[in-house]
């Protein structure tokens, strides 16, 4: 006779039958556990037991430390995710310490860190925003292949207020951008972590009309007042759009050759290898780069490349068949590397709005320091010499497009801020009361002199500054404020990242967005670095469950399924097995008989290796899983 098929509830039943002191079991991560009687009553035996588990659980995960700040910095710097083993050897060899690089040191364990350092951050980012007096929300909507709504908040103190933070909500994924979608996944959010509605005064986003009546259809639906401000974000991004390319006949004649010209060359490797064969003719050969809807640095890395190549290329169409005619697309391409003067025209405009994109992508800027690097690039295009007559109508276009965004007399909430400018006592309160009608459940705690005795204390450090000789226009926001004037640049970060990982990685964007974004605002402490590895251990705990249990992340038991499978097995055996034999002709039946009996001694070997495998789990289920 085989070994007698028990269940964990056969099991649990003969030892509590055979051990009077087994008296309490719990569900745990690794499934039921017994405890003595002595300690199951006793009340002083869980005090300090939790703080003891997890300093022993991250005394044995000391050597994954390493490899959770790589992956870390990894999508901070946003770096490809699938460099994490390429950086683990690269710390090796060039450093003294050793990365532990033996389990867990691939590019799909640098993804699990990240998912745990994604709730960890989250969970910071929504205490910050329970903790705040009141806050005013970000938002800011894509209508890409795929709708994301990325949702921000910048919190603020009333006891301080110089004390603001900017918060990494969430990035959402949207059916479309309407405004009521809209506002349902906002409300949603609220009900998701519990954040009290009242305490929102504010609605920041771009000035379309889906958000505008977004935020009236928020403010009905969530019964309070709000008022609707106009990001600077959005304002700085509609510095960088690029609709005076598309109005311009000339930018589209580029385009298509940029696109044709990157098709023919990048999709067809032969054509590639024997243009680049071309080296020995040419002083440069350069293959055309994909041409990136995203502000202005791909149009202008696009157009160096098929400039400075344009010889190569223009020689390697007229001589790829000298017998036949062109076709349509290369002669577009052609004729456009003739006309060089424009080409180069273009070229240097295109120079001047990739050095502004660069320069408003940064993480630190401010309304003032925008407006300065706005002006100044509007006065580099106004000086460019000798452009063409295609190009000067477009510099005409965009200078007067740059100077309409932030124009130097405009009077606004944040005018008031404006150093250059001094505003009477009487037009501050005026406005700071305007302020309060709007918003009347966070009036009493607006205090007027207050403000204006902060106001006025900038503006006199600004004054003396400039009385010692200083230039007005080097002085910076920051070196005269006691706190740091923060812009709500999270359009940045999810521009960058939709350009470099595309479909294939939407399903992570919302956790490199908010890693990326928190480079500035949160550093990787060790009370960080613990919980991302507290949580990682749960989520790897659950993962790493022997074979024949359930791996659902909120069902503990275990079942006897290795057992109802060995049954299954050996039942479908000998099911086979009749039904060959049956089946069978008389003249091959002990061929047959000797072919149903391995397939039985095979199923037999099965059963009994799933059995022991079993048992042997139910052994080492209070040992510590071996990472």
């Amino acid at each position: 006779m085989g070994r007698p098929k028990l269940t964990p509830d056969s099991l649990f039943k003969k030892w509590a039958a055979e051990y009077n002191w087994l008296e309490w079991r719990a569900h745990g991560i690794d499934g039921i556990q017994f405890r003595c009687r002595v300690c199951a009553r006793n009340p002083l035996l869980e005090r300090g037991q939790l703080q003891k588990t997890e300093e022993a659980r991250l005394e044995k995960l000391e050597a994954k430390r390493d490899l959770v700040k790589c992956a870390f910095w990894l999508a901070q710097e946003e770096v490809a995710i699938a460099k994490f083993p390429s950086l683990l050897k690269m710390i090796t060899s060039l450093s003294k310490s050793t990365v532990d690089a033996t389990y867990h040191s691939s590019a799909h364990s640098a993804w699990s860190f990240l998912e745990s350092a994604d709730v960890e951050l989250l969970h910071r980012d929504v205490e910050v925003l329970k903790s705040s007096q009141c806050h005013c929300i970000i938002l800011d909507s894509t209508s890409e292949d795929v709708e994301w709504l990325a949702v921000l908040a910048r919190c603020f103190d009333t006891t301080d207020c110089r004390d603001v933070k900017v918060v990494f909500w969430d990035l959402l994924h949207v059916s479309d951008t309407k405004s009521h979608t809209i506002v349902d996944a906002v409300l949603e959010l609220y009900d998701r972590d519990s954040v009290d509605i009242r305490s929102c005064v504010g609605w920041a986003s771009d000035g379309c009309s889906a958000m505008v009546k977004a935020s009236k259809v928020f403010s009905e639906r969530a019964g309070i007042d709000i008022v609707f401000l106009h990001c600077l974000a959005h304002r700085l991004d509609l510095c960088l759009s690029s609709d005076v390319w598309k109005s311009s006949s000339f930018c589209k004649d580029v385009e298509r050759a940029l696109r044709i010209s990157y098709c023919l060359f990048n999709r067809s490797p032969k054509r590639r290898e024997e243009l680049l064969g071309l080296r020995r003719q040419f002083a440069k050969v350069l293959v055309p780069g994909p041409l990136m809807e995203i502000r202005w640095t791909s149009k202008l890395r696009c157009l160096e490349a098929f400039v400075a190549g344009g010889q190569a290329l223009s020689a390697y169409i007229l001589q790829l068949n000298p017998g036949r005619e062109l076709s349509t697309d290369e002669n577009h391409v052609v004729d456009m590397l003739e006309r060089s003067e424009d080409l180069n025209a273009l070229l240097s405009v295109l120079r001047v709005l990739g050095k502004l994109t660069v320069q408003l992508q940064s993480r630190t800027i401010d309304v003032f320091a925008a407006s300065q690097k706005i002006n100044s690039a509007v006065r580099d295009l106004r000086a460019l010499p000798g452009l063409s007559e295609e190009i000067t109508p477009l510099r005409d276009d965009l200078v007067d497009s740059l100077s309409s965004r932030i124009p130097p007399t405009e009077f606004s909430w944040m005018g008031l801020l404006e150093l250059n400018v001094e505003f009477p006592k009487a037009v501050v309160i005026a406005k700071l009361n305007s302020l309060k009608e709007k918003l009347p459940h966070v009036a009493s705690r607006l205090d007027e002199e207050t403000f204006y005795r902060d106001y006025q204390e900038v503006r006199g450090q600004y004054q003396d500054l400039v009385t010692a000789g200083a230039d007005a226009r080097t002085i910076s926001l920051t070196d005269l404020s006691k706190d740091k004037a923060e812009a709500e640049r999270a359009f940045s970060v999810v521009a960058r990242l939709r350009t470099k990982f595309r479909r294939r990685l939407h399903a992570h964007l919302p956790s490199l967005t908010r890693i990326a974004f928190s480079k500035n605002v949160q550093k990787i402490d060790d009370a960080l670095l613990n919980s991302i590895l507290l949580n990682w251990d749960r989520r790897l705990r659950r993962r790493n469950r022997k074979s024949g249990i359930r791996r659902g992340p909120y069902k503990r038991n275990r079942q006897a399924e290795v057992v109802l499978g060995a049954d299954n097995s050996e039942e479908n055996a000998s099911g086979s097995v009749s039904d060959d034999a049956a089946s069978s002709s008389s003249e091959d039946e002990e061929v047959g008989r000797g072919a149903a009996s391995r397939r039985q001694r095979r199923a037999k070997r099965v059963a009994e290796g799933a059995l022991k495998k079993y048992f042997e789990a139910e052994d080492s289920d209070s040992e510590e899983i071996d990472y």
